[in-house]
């Protein structure tokens, strides 16, 4: 085998690797911002409840 087959062979395994790196991180990124607007959205239906709640024991 020649030097430039195994180079070519490498690069692509490479670009490969670097392909399926990257697609894991952008899946990791966008289940942490998922969670994320999970997390905000329940913080903020938590506390309208409590507001409203509590109103209702102000009010007549």
């Amino acid at each position: 085998m020649n030097s430039t087959a195994f180079t070519e062979a490498y690069f692509q395994e490479r670009k490969e690797c670097r392909a399926i790196a990257s697609e894991a991180v952008m899946h990791h990124s966008f289940k942490r911002a998922l969670k994320k607007k999970l997390l905000y959205g329940i913080m903020i239906s938590s506390a309208l409840l409590f507001i409203f709640g509590g109103l209702l024991l102000i009010l007549p």
